[in-house]
């Protein structure tokens, strides 16, 4: 075999394995940004500002959020010296290139946690989100509000 054609075949594989480490850099940046956008949004009690980063489903569970805050929640959101702070702390794949689990540290904040009583102030917490590849985007997918890892 004649060495162009070696030294070809060589570049070749170089190009596939560049592009294709990109592709998950570039997913990742995406997943990232779709996660600082929904935390941004959702640890501040903005539900309706959160839709454009979840799955379909998952828009039924921020209306019931939504649906959950009462007057003394607005009050106390209204108290709030100053808004939430968050970090995404991790972001990997899960089980397949399609879907993403982020961990989020948020401080200083207002939590719903127990339906029917008054939200409170929360120092720290960290949460787990899944993300789902969709419609060539990342997008939050919501099975239940998002929980407290313990």
């Amino acid at each position: 075999m004649p060495v162009y054609k070696i030294g070809f075949c060589l570049v070749l594989i170089c190009l596939c394995f560049s592009v294709s480490s990109c592709r998950h850099f570039t997913d990742e940046g995406a997943a990232d940004a779709c996660v600082d956008s929904f935390s941004q949004h959702y640890f501040n009690w903005q539900y309706e500002a959160c839709m454009p980063y979840v799955t379909p489903l998952s828009k039924r569970w921020l209306e019931y959020a939504a649906s959950q805050v009462h007057e003394e929640d607005v009050k106390a959101l209204r108290a709030m010296p100053s808004a939430a702070k968050y970090e995404v702390l991790s972001l990997q794949y899960g089980k397949s290139d399609e879907q993403m689990i982020a961990k989020v540290e948020v401080s200083d904040f207002l939590v719903m946690d127990t339906l029917g009583m008054a939200a409170h102030q929360l120092e720290r917490a960290v949460y787990v989100l899944n993300l789902k590849f969709r419609d060539k985007r990342w997008l939050v997918e919501l099975n239940q509000l998002p929980q407290r890892v313990k």
